[in-house]
């Protein structure tokens, strides 16, 4: 017997093992992929004073002329700023420098290309190797550096860089020192999390998870400078957040005092005439400790860490709350959100909240659907979902679906209610977007999506209805949930009444907003250039006749960018890691769902059915909002807008845990190994080579 045992035992290490060493041969290879992409970090990182906020854009020919497909674009604010523009590897005749900030002057401060740059003979190209082509009224070299006066009413500066031989522009290499050298704590890493499998429960790698990422995000922070345009428009951010730093309420939309915020964005807008309250919670609770961090930005980034530690200190708390959290583990771009100041993490992080206080069976919630006996956790959802009321909109869904998981539970939802309510919040969504604007090819839609959506709410509304007359405890469980919602609603109200008060209603506030935005945005994101066909070429691409398919699908590649970024993109959308670690992460969740979800349905049959369409449903409703977002509106093919599904996901995950933890627990540990090398190996280094 004795003999047998240890047999068994060495048959499963040995297993391990292999496992182990399989793990290790393909993480070498990705590391060498991590390393070859970080050595082919080439582009021009320059310093520019500009009187008005603008955009700029860097063109490259390489043999086929000018195009958008060859270009960067970087905004930046008024004032000083550095910076980056990523220049793919490759060998180009001239490149071409288009500031635009209307009429007002702009001195080029510091030019120069990064990279191995043999093409120049030696020599790369600098300031004093920029000169002016088009629309330059005066370009002078001064001290401060080259200051140009554009063409009065052109908006359409042209300076270019013309090298006496083609510019090859490629990377450093990689040495088999630097591999070797990163292969061996890659190897304690796999070690660790063999270890970590076998030892540790679910709660207790959450746990040391959230530990791990949030040494990595305060890391973050501690490497970005502040005033560097490093992060995706913090500064914007940081200045609407400072207001509540000195002022207690929030102003109105032509309030005087807001007018620099306006002036630091090139759209001409302020996220504090918008419902989101991220921004007075974040500024009044951090006001006291906004000279001992030393700066506004810091105390952003430092309430940012802080709701990622809340979330630590939950999952450690309670394991049926760790469970659902598990699922922030699965992309680094969740923990890039909480490493800057911007308007996404508390809706995130509020999120997360919903659905551990959901995923609760025993108590809160739940209970009060039971039982109908109110409590603190049941309290603490509905301040949860009243929050995301008055946060970003494309974190609406998650409400919805926090409310219809908890419907198929309590309420036993039908698949034609399930069904009737999603298309319902799609259609009413899309027709919310869509406006007066008649569609190019189906002019017809925003007359039908109205009608649809209410046609399905109807349905749902009805088909409840009759049962609740059939069935008192339908009625009664109705009843709680009718109570949910008033809760939610009452902890939204105050900044929506308030809003009404000191703006009056949506067309008031939006005709102030429309002239507000007319006097202090950039040239061509002003309403009336974009009205004329004039503004930014990245805005309104429906009006102009490009179809929904080819922009996510086609040349522009929404769908595959928006997936790319939504798992590890860091910078302003320059710091990118190879395709291969975009795959292995995409099949490595896809791998977790499908587990968590054929073990949900093979345990608990129709219902877990329902719960898996319901999260694939809201699922949906993200993606396509964000789509119809960057076609109708401005074309935003970024991960951030579709991490509403993280939370969603929670759900799923959280399941799968609960039914079969031995093999849940190997893919969230792959997954979290993914996650650190994306951060520690892409993200800290990639930020750190454009700090200048």
């Amino acid at each position: 017997m004795r003999l047998a045992g240890q047999m068994q035992a060495w048959s499963r290490w040995r297993s391990h093992g292999l496992a182990l060493l399989a793990l290790f041969v393909a993480s070498c290879v990705l590391l060498y992929g991590l390393f070859s992409a970080a050595s082919r970090d080439t582009g021009i990182r320059m310093t520019i004073v500009s009187a008005e906020a603008g955009f700029a854009q860097w063109f490259f020919d390489s043999g086929n002329g000018y195009s958008e497909a060859e270009s960067v674009k970087a905004t930046y604010p008024r004032g000083r700023s550095d910076l980056w523009f990523a220049v793919p590897p490759g060998t180009y005749r001239s490149l071409r420098f288009d500031p635009s900030a209307g009429d007002g002057p702009i001195t080029i401060v510091d030019l120069t290309l990064t990279g191995d740059i043999p093409g120049a003979g030696g020599v790369s190209p600098s300031l004093d190797s920029l000169v002016a082509r088009k629309n330059v009224a005066l370009a002078s070299r001064t001290a401060s550096g080259l200051q140009v006066v554009p063409t009065k009413g052109t908006n359409d500066v042209q300076l270019g860089l013309n090298p006496s031989v083609p510019l090859e522009m490629r990377g450093q290499g990689v040495s088999t020192a630097s591999i070797l050298q990163s292969a061996v704590p890659l190897a304690l890493l796999l070690f660790l999390s063999l270890f970590v499998m076998r030892r540790c429960g679910v709660r207790m790698i959450v746990v040391s998870g959230l530990a791990a990422s949030l040494a990595l995000i305060v890391t973050m922070g501690a490497l970005s400078p502040e005033g560097q345009p490093l992060h995706p428009d913090e500064g914007l951010h940081v200045a609407n957040f400072q207001y509540y730093l000195s002022h207690v309420w929030p102003p109105a939309a032509h309030d005087p005092r807001i007018v620099p915020v306006l002036q630091s964005s090139v759209w001409g807008i302020a996220y504090l005439n918008s419902y989101d309250v991220v921004y007075f919670i974040a500024g009044h609770l951090m006001s006291p400790f906004e000279q001992m961090l030393g700066s506004p930005t810091a105390a952003g980034r430092a309430f940012q860490n802080v709701l990622w530690l809340a979330l630590l200190l939950m999952a450690a708390f309670r394991r049926t709350w760790a469970l659902p959290i598990s699922a922030v583990l699965v992309t680094p771009q969740a923990w890039y959100v909480f490493s800057y100041f911007n308007g996404d993490a508390f809706p995130f992080f509020v999120s997360m909240c919903a659905v551990a206080l959901a995923c609760d069976h025993g108590r809160g919630v739940n209970r009060f659907l039971r039982e109908g006996r109110m409590n603190p956790s049941m309290v603490a959802f509905c301040l949860c979902i009243g929050m995301l009321v008055v946060s970003k909109a494309n974190y609406y869904p998650v409400a919805m679906t926090a409310f219809l998981w908890l419907s198929a539970s309590h309420l036993r939802l039908r698949w034609v209610e399930l069904v009737a309510v999603i298309v319902a919040v799609g259609a009413l969504g899309a027709a919310s977007m869509l406006g007066d604007w008649p569609l190019p090819g189906a002019p017809f839609l925003s007359d039908v999506l109205p009608w649809l959506g209410l046609a399905c709410a109807a349905i749902a509304a009805a088909s409840l209805l009759l049962r609740s007359r059939k069935d008192p405890s339908t009625r009664t469980t109705i009843i709680r949930f009718m109570v949910l919602a008033v809760l939610a609603i009452g902890f939204a109200a105050p900044r929506i009444v308030n809003d009404l008060w000191i703006n009056g209603g949506p067309d008031a506030k939006a005709a102030t907003l429309t002239q507000m935005t007319e006097r202090y945005a950039a040239e061509k994101f002003k309403p009336s250039a974009i009205d004329a066909g004039e503004g930014h070429p990245g805005l309104r691409f429906a009006q102009k006749g490009i179809s929904l398919p080819d922009m996510v699908f086609g040349q522009r590649q929404w769908l595959s960018t928006s997936l790319k970024s939504a798992f590890g993109t860091y910078g302003n959308m320059k710091i990118w890691a190879p395709e291969a670690l975009y795959l292995l992460f995409l099949s490595s969740l896809g791998a977790l769902l499908l587990v968590s979800s054929w073990v949900m349905v093979w345990r608990q049959g129709a219902l877990a059915a329902k719960q898996v369409g319901i999260v694939l449903g809201t699922a949906f409703v993200v993606m396509l909002s964000a789509a119809l977002f960057s076609w109708l509106y401005a074309f935003q093919a970024q991960g951030r807008y579709l991490l509403p599904i993280v939370p969603m996901l929670g759900f799923v995950i959280a399941m799968g845990m609960r039914a079969m933890p031995g093999v849940m627990k190997p893919l969230l540990v792959w997954m979290l190994v993914l996650s650190v090398l994306s951060f520690a190996c892409i993200g800290l280094p990639g930020i750190a080579a454009r700090v200048g």
